[in-house]
C-alpha cells in the first residue's frame, strides 16, 4: 500500500494486491507439503489427509462460487458458468480418487482449520460483488500456482496428476481472465469516493485473509 499524506491507498490491481501482500503469498504457494509432492516423500497419511480436507473444501467453495454467479453482471456470466462447471468435474475427480486411495469420504468431516476456512467463505455473502469475485481470482491463483511447483516435475505419477490439474495452462488462463475482471472492476478514477475506496481495501483485505488460509491449509495436512 502507498502512504498519501492523510490516507492509505489500497491496491487497485491484481498485481498490486499481490505485491502488497507478497511474504503471504510466496507462503502460500511455497509449503513443505508441495515440496514433498515435488519430490516424492510426501506420506500417505499426510497426503490423504490433504485429499480428503480439499475435497470437503471444494463443495463449500463451490457454493461460494454460485453465489458469486447469482451476484454477476451478465457479461461475467460466461466465465463464472465455465469456472462451475470446472468445479463439477473436480468433484467427480475427488471422489474417483479417493475411491483409487482408498479414502472414505463418505464420513469426512471437516477440521477446525478447514471449517475456520469455509466460515470464511460464507461471510463473503455479504460483502460487495466485487469482494466476491477477489477472493475468488485470489483462491484459484494460489492453486494454480502451487501446483506449478516452480517448475518442477513431480517424482511420482500421483502427483503429476495434480500438477497437470491444476497447473496447467488452460486453468492459469482461467485465473488470468477472473484477475482481468476483478482488475476492470477495481479500476476508479482520481478523486473516488469513499464506497468505491472501501471496496478496494477490502479486496486487499480478502487476498491477505486467503493467503493466510491457504498457508493453515497446507499445515493441515501434517495434523
Amino acid at each position: 500500500m502507498r502512504e498519501g499524506s492523510e490516507h492509505i491507498v489500497p491496491p487497485h490491481t491484481t498485481a498490486e494486491m499481490i505485491e502488497a501482500h507478497k511474504d503471504a503469498f510466496i507462503a502460500a504457494t511455497n509449503h513443505d507439503f508441495l515440496d514433498a509432492c515435488a519430490d516424492g516423500t510426501v506420506g500417505d497419511q499426510q497426503f490423504n489427509t490433504w485429499l480428503l480436507q480439499d475435497y470437503l473444501f471444494v463443495l463449500e467453495f463451490s457454493r461460494m462460487a454460485g453465489r458469486a454467479l447469482s451476484n454477476a453482471p451478465d457479461e461475467h456470466v460466461p466465465l463464472l458458468l465455465g469456472g462451475l462447471a470446472a468445479l463439477k468435474e473436480e468433484l467427480v475427480w475427488f471422489k474417483y480418487m479417493a475411491q483409487r486411495l482408498g479414502v472414505d469420504l463418505s464420513t469426512a468431516m471437516k477440521k477446525p482449520t478447514n471449517q475456520e476456512y469455509c466460515a470464511f467463505m460464507r461471510e463473503l455473502a455479504e460483502h460487495d460483488y466485487t469482494v466476491q469475485l477477489a477472493a475468488y481470482w485470489a483462491i484459484e491463483l494460489v492453486y494454480n500456482k502451487a501446483w506449478q511447483l516452480n517448475g518442477k516435475t513431480p517424482r511420482k505419477p500421483l502427483h503429476q496428476e495434480l500438477q497437470q490439474r491444476w497447473g496447467n495452462a488452460e486453468f492459469t488462463a482461467f485465473v488470468t481472465a477472473l484477475a482481468e475482471e476483478v482488475d476492470k472492476r477495481l479500476h476508479v478514477e482520481v478523486g473516488a469516493d469513499e464506497v468505491q475506496l472501501m471496496v478496494q481495501r477490502e479486496c486487499s483485505e480478502v487476498f491477505g485473509r486467503v493467503m493466510a488460509q491457504e498457508v493453515r491449509f497446507w499445515h493441515m495436512a501434517y495434523e
